[in-house]
């Protein structure tokens, strides 16, 4: 008997092969979601599950559709479920309140566990911790969905289903063709749909208002009514109209033509038109205002016209006349000139107190209006005013009597105050010794103040020349 070791060559080659089955078992055993041997354990959560039917060890589990662990053990608790969760170490820790739904991959059954984190930082869940059983979103699976429906409703659609299947058998392939040319149109309706839902907010917003034009289409019954009414009348004459908007449409073509040259010609005079348009931009506003008093003083303007029309006979005799007049007093002008300048100044304070005026002119022609009729038979005038006396007729007063309420400068409308009492020119006598008081008592002496005229405010009005 040999009791030698064989010598080491000879044991490379079953190393090689015990060492390749260990290095490939390790692989394959990780390729199904195994843990590799010797490695430290990770952050683990366990999450209570109603039913697991598609959910097995090395299952991925994802968050807002990107891996972050996997399932590491699913076992039976009664006639619940337990997973184990292996969260990758850049994912943890996992927050209370996160909520997992199970979920599929494929129309093959193939689970995936989906996690959403809530939406505010709350405490961590410790390793080897667990979910909430309230934080478990069931899958809604199609059953489910069908067996909401009352037997009526599933009847049909066993009907409809088997009507499908009549309407598509023999035609698959146009149908597999149908569906592979509808890629640009799928395409364009998931283009479609993510701007639907970047614009969610507005989407929503414009739904709510829907419901509320409904509503108020609904409150005006009546009126919607009258509006469809009203839309068919206005077809049906359109309809008995059918020859005349035909030759307007015929019409239509030509008129464009001419409508591109003036067009062309109008774009030739841009160069011209922008300042002339600049320059309007300023008096555009007071456009529409002019044109609406235009609009109505045009009646009376016209019958102005009109009667305008009989005088230019006359007028194209008297305007050479008066030509030759107007020529002939520009001297006379000139040297009336600066006597209008004092005079204006006048007759601008007499129209300011007009009313002061009329009644110093009323009374007195009144005085010098009295009559009689003497014996020989013929009217005689006289003077028929009264002398008046008061305390201040007597002479000999050094000072104004307090009872003085003088004027000598009266602003316009002063008389409309006459019920109430006068304004005096000022008040600064009324504490000097009363000599001899009136009969009848004293008025409360009011100052007047000053008062407006041509611009400058002032206790007396100041005349000036009139500007040239």
């Amino acid at each position: 008997m040999e009791t030698r070791l064989p010598p080491w060559r000879s044991l490379v080659l079953p190393g090689l092969f015990v060492l390749t089955c260990i290095v490939g078992g390790i692989f394959m055993w990780r390729s199904f979601g195994g843990d590799t041997p010797l490695q430290a354990r990770g952050y683990r959560i366990n999450v209570p599950l109603t039913d697991a039917p598609n959910l097995f060890p090395g299952s991925d589990v994802r968050i807002a559709g990107l891996s972050v662990g996997k399932i590491t053990r699913v076992t039976r608790r009664g006639t619940t479920a337990d997973a184990q969760l292996d969260i990758r170490p850049e994912f943890v820790p996992v927050r209370a309140g996160t909520r997992a739904t199970l979920r599929s991959k494929s129309l093959l059954g193939e689970g995936f566990l989906e996690l959403t984190p809530p939406r505010r930082k709350t405490r961590a869940i410790p390793d080897g911790g667990a979910l909430r059983a309230a934080d478990i979103v069931p899958a809604q699976r199609l059953d489910d969905v069908l067996g909401t429906f009352d037997p009526a409703t599933r009847a049909d659609l066993r009907a409809l289903a088997r009507g499908l299947a009549r309407a598509t058998r023999g035609a698959g392939g146009d149908v597999n063709q149908t569906l592979g040319e509808a890629e640009p149109a799928t395409a364009g309706l998931q283009m479609t749909l993510g701007v639907l839902d970047r614009q969610g907010t507005s989407l929503r917003q414009l739904v709510a208002n829907s419901a509320t034009v409904v509503s108020a289409l609904g409150r005006h019954e009546g009126a919607l009514r009258s509006a469809i009414t009203g839309a068919g009348r206005v077809f049906a004459v359109t309809a008995a109209r059918n020859r005349a908007l035909r030759r307007t449409v015929r019409a239509l073509p030509p008129f464009l033509v001419a409508l591109r040259g003036t067009a062309r010609t109008l774009g030739a005079a841009n160069a011209d038109l922008q300042p002339a348009a600049s320059a309007l931009a300023g008096v555009a506003p007071a456009v529409r205002p002019a044109l609406l008093q235009l609009r109505a003083v045009a009646p009376e303007a016209r019958r102005t016209l009109d009667a305008v029309a009989a005088t230019l006979p006359a007028a194209d005799r008297g305007l050479p006349a008066l030509r030759r007049i107007l020529g002939a007093a520009a001297p006379a002008l000139d040297a009336l000139h600066p006597v209008l300048r004092e005079a204006l100044p006048v007759l601008q304070l007499l129209a300011t107190v007009r009313d002061s005026a009329v009644t110093t002119f009323a009374g007195v022609s009144q005085i010098h209006n009295g009559t009689f009729l003497a014996e020989d038979g013929r009217v005689q005038h006289y003077a028929n005013g009264i002398i008046t006396l008061w305390n201040e007729s007597i002479g000999g007063w050094v000072r104004r009597l307090p009872s003085n309420r003088g004027n000598t400068y009266p602003k316009p409308g002063f008389l409309d105050k006459i019920a109430t009492g006068l304004e005096s020119f000022d008040c600064r006598h009324v504490h000097n010794p009363n000599y001899l008081p009136p009969f009848g008592g004293t008025p409360p002496c009011i100052t007047q103040g000053p008062w407006t005229f041509n611009g400058e405010r002032r206790y007396y009005p100041t005349l000036q020349p009139a500007p040239p």
